[in-house]
């Protein structure tokens, strides 16, 4: 449940920083612990909800920001490069523990990897916190996400917001 929030928080801000439009796509099937969010039935945001809504959006850039920061320091620490830590994590997916690498790079790949795991369980919490910490639940603010990215107008309003 809030694995899937801090995603579509990740996805939001990444899209609306960049500008492509392929959040609708990840947001169908959206889902707040056991409700089903109805893109047709989300309330338009207040204007107090939505500048705890770009507050939010703020804190949640500077969380992950932090985060990929850690991340790039601990697959330096591992002594993976990027590009094969990528490739290895792309293989394990298809083959499991059948990873065509050496014993050492498979003992460094485990070791980052439950690093990072941990890393992420930590920054979701955080994430978590700082939506909620702005007075927005997380229902309400994945809603807002909803609502920002069918409507051109407002995703607009928001990326203004934010230059603010």
């Amino acid at each position: 449940m809030r694995s899937h929030i801090v995603i579509s928080i990740i996805v939001f801000l990444s899209i609306l920083l960049s500008g492509y439009d392929l959040l609708a796509q990840q947001m169908q099937n959206s889902v707040y612990g056991n409700y089903l969010i109805n893109p047709e039935k989300v309330e338009k945001p207040t204007e107090n909800e939505l500048n705890k809504f770009v507050n939010a959006i703020k804190q949640v850039n500077e969380i992950e920001r932090k985060f990929n920061e850690i991340y790039i320091e601990k697959l330096e620490e591992s002594g993976l490069t990027l590009e094969r830590f990528n490739q290895m994590k792309a293989e394990y997916q298809q083959v499991g523990d059948q990873l065509d690498a050496t014993e050492t790079e498979k003992q460094k790949f485990e070791k980052i990897t439950k690093e990072l795991t941990e890393s992420q369980v930590s920054m979701k919490n955080t994430v978590l916190t700082a939506v909620e910490s702005t007075g927005l639940e997380i229902k309400r603010y994945e809603e807002i996400l909803i609502y920002a990215n069918d409507n051109p107008e407002m995703k607009a309003k928001i990326k203004s917001m934010m230059i603010e």
